[in-house]
C-alpha cells in the first residue's frame, strides 16, 4: 500500500471534503446576504456574474449548470426568471439552434455591478488572505476539481 492510499490519506481527504464543503456552505450563505437587497439568490447572482464574465458571445446555457451547482433542470427555470425580470437575454445561433446562450441586458449589468459593490464593501474588512494567497487557493481547487471531475466516456463510433 503506498502512501497515497492509505487510511491516514483516505480520512484527509474526507477532512478536504468536509472543510471545503463547509467553506462552500458559508460562502453561499454569504452571497446570499449581500444578494437578499438586490432581490436576488445567491445561485441568481452566480449566474449573472458568469454571464457577465463569459464570453462575448454569450455563456452557454449547459455549461452554466455545473458553474453555479444546480440541476440542467433548475436552472433552465432560472436562466428564464432572470429574463423575465429584464436582466437576461437569449441567443440561438444559427448553425445550432439547440445551443442557448445567455447574454446580460443593460440592467443586468448595472445590477451585476452593484452585485460587485457589495462584495467589494464587504472585503474592506481585514484580509484574511493575501491576494496572492486567494490567487494560489483558487488555482489550487481549481486543479483539485478538475483532477476530481469524471471523464466523460467516449461514445463508441457507429460502423457507416
Amino acid at each position: 500500500m503506498d502512501g497515497n492510499s492509505s487510511p491516514a490519506a483516505a480520512s484527509q481527504w474526507l477532512r478536504a471534503v468536509q472543510t471545503v464543503s463547509f467553506f462552500g456552505r458559508q460562502l453561499r450563505r454569504a452571497l446570499g446576504e449581500l444578494a437578499e437587497p438586490l432581490g436576488l439568490s445567491d445561485t441568481a447572482c452566480l449566474v449573472l456574474w458568469a454571464c457577465a464574465e463569459g464570453p462575448s458571445e454569450g455563456q452557454a446555457q449547459h455549461e452554466l449548470a455545473p458553474l453555479v451547482g444546480v440541476s440542467p433542470a433548475q436552472l433552465s427555470g432560472l436562466v428564464e426568471q432572470l429574463y423575465s425580470q429584464g436582466w437576461l437575454i437569449p441567443r440561438r445561433p444559427a448553425h445550432d439552434r439547440r445551443r442557448q446562450y445567455w447574454r446580460l441586458t443593460p440592467a443586468g449589468v448595472e445590477l451585476v455591478d452593484r452585485l460587485l459593490e457589495a462584495v467589494a464593501a464587504r472585503l474592506t474588512g481585514p484580509a484574511i488572505l493575501s491576494p496572492t494567497d486567494q490567487s494560489h487557493l483558487i488555482a489550487q481547487l481549481t486543479d483539485l476539481s478538475a483532477a476530481l471531475a469524471p471523464v466523460a466516456p467516449q461514445r463508441r463510433k457507429e460502423a457507416a
